[in-house]
């Protein structure tokens, strides 16, 4: 039996330090995305970040297929996040939603010239037209100078059913066994085990009596014939824009600590290390532990979404099943490594030049002594 979906793929890429959003907005015609959840019991006082956001592209086909119709939206965080987000609608099978992300559709092969197509995938469409925002805003992007790596992505989709669905407790047992391959990757021929069928399950919510929402780690599943289900998108982009930020954190300290582990063998075991060459490094440190604090500061205000209501209690669900809260105590905890053991080594440095030095003292005034004396010994 054919059902009536919109699937939406959301491609979250961190670029950079920070997005200057006033310049981006000369650069191309984005708007400022002046968000507030409202619906269900969430607190009126709640707010979120306000990206820029604009449609990239939408086209509709005839037939249905694979797609009725796609378009893709951009927003643009101030934070150096460009969240990429394309919405489809499709009929289809429930048992063959896995196979949407792999279709191929039909687009211009060239801008401005639709005669000419090509096929391509969900995946691949959004990359591309990622690229191309990302060349038009690369000039009002700040790049950190302590380094940076290529922009690291993460990706989450919603596969939301439209259609009204009489008795949600029995839907969900006729399909428990696909839905729990589905949701967690896995081939849907695998027949999986009572136990974990019944916790992929396990992370379910409903607000209404004809509404489902089912997370995991990667992807999740929406019944909701009102299509009253913005709020929960934008909390799911929320919680991603999270992991994006403290994943590429924590990327960028594991190159850091690589190279300390280089510099520390220099200065403990083959003494070549210099103090200059310290120095750099920790003022180099400095502005990476200043941005990462920072982040980590407007991280935690984003994520403000707690307290025991609908949306509240879906987010903190997310984020646990997606660790961001042993993703951030990891990012600390290594900032705290780097400056100790740094901070330690330039201590050390310090301290063999100053020993150094005393000694040199000592020769000096030992020679000048010498000098005193020479002229006053007896010379045969």
């Amino acid at each position: 039996m054919s059902h009536k979906f919109e699937i939406i793929y959301m491609f979250l890429y961190d670029v950079g330090r920070s997005v200057d959003l006033e310049q981006t907005r000369v650069l191309i015609p984005a708007s400022l995305d002046r968000r507030s959840i409202t619906s269900r019991d969430t607190p009126a006082s709640l707010s979120v970040p306000q990206p820029l956001q604009l449609e990239v592209a939408r086209f509709q086909f005839s037939g249905g297929k694979p797609f009725e119709e796609i378009r893709l939206a951009a927003k643009i965080y101030e934070d150096g996040v460009i969240s990429m987000q394309a919405r489809a609608t499709v009929h289809t099978e429930i048992e063959s939603i896995h196979r949407i992300r792999g279709m191929e559709f039909p687009v211009p092969s060239a801008p401005g010239d639709p005669g000419a197509e090509k096929l391509t995938t969900v995946g691949r469409w959004v990359h591309e037209n990622f690229l191309s925002l990302f060349e038009r805003i690369r000039p009002s992007i700040t790049v950190a100078e302590y380094g940076s790596e290529t922009a690291q992505r993460e990706t989450y989709a919603a596969f939301c059913l439209l259609d009204d669905v009489p008795d949600v407790d029995r839907f969900l047992e006729t399909h428990a066994q696909y839905l729990s391959t589905f949701l967690l990757g896995e081939n849907p021929d695998i027949k999986l085990h009572a136990s974990q069928v019944a916790t992929t399950l396990d992370h379910r919510f409903s607000f209404k009596n004809n509404d489902l929402l089912i997370l995991d780690l990667d992807r999740c599943f929406i019944l909701d014939p009102d299509r009253d289900y913005e709020d929960i998108l934008l909390i799911l982009e929320l919680a991603n824009y999270q992991l994006v930020e403290l994943r590429t954190l924590d990327r960028l300290l594991d190159r850091w600590l690589d190279q300390m582990e280089t510099d520390i063998r220099r200065v403990y075991f083959k003494r070549s290390h210099r103090l200059r060459s310290l120095t750099q490094r920790l003022a180099r440190l400095i502005p990476l532990r200043l941005d990462a604090l920072f982040i980590l500061e407007n991280l935690e205000n984003t994520s403000k979404i707690i307290g025991d209501y609908y949306l509240g209690q879906v987010y903190e669900h997310l984020c646990t099943l997606m660790g961001t809260g042993s993703w951030e105590r990891s990012v600390r905890r290594r900032l705290e490594t780097l400056q100790e053991v740094y901070s330690m080594a330039k201590v050390d440095v310090n301290e063999r030049l100053l020993l150094i030095m005393e000694i040199l003292v000592v020769l000096l005034i030992g020679f000048e002594i010498v000098a005193l004396l020479f002229p006053l010994l007896p010379h045969g």
